[in-house]
């Protein structure tokens, strides 16, 4: 499982403040080579898809996690199927899973 894909956001916001400083002092060309490569970082690190940890407030996110969790913990099979199994703190295996939009958000 993807642990989280703040390592490509971040880096796509270090290269966008470096661009945005180099075309105000005038360093950079705002046609640049430089300012479309930032674009097209920028473009990828949001086309990344949200973590449900990501996504709401606290109270949402439990919600939400309630939800999964009474999903996929029965009395017949415990939580043998979950995805989250295996894991010391299956909340915070969740919490890193990709988000989908659902009921408990009202779909943001």
């Amino acid at each position: 499982m993807e642990a989280n894909n703040m390592k490509a956001m971040r880096e796509a916001l270090e290269a966008a403040l470096k661009t945005i400083r180099g075309v105000i002092n005038g360093t950079i060309s705002p046609r640049s080579n430089t300012v479309f490569d930032c674009r097209d970082k920028l473009s990828a690190a949001l086309a990344l898809p949200r973590r449900q940890c990501d996504v709401g407030t606290a109270e949402e996110q439990t919600a939400r996690y309630d939800k999964f969790c009474n999903t996929n913990r029965t009395v017949e099979k415990c939580c043998t199927d979950c995805p989250a199994l295996g894991v010391a703190d299956c909340e915070l295996a969740w919490a890193q899973m990709p988000y989908e939009k659902g009921e408990t958000d009202g779909g943001k």
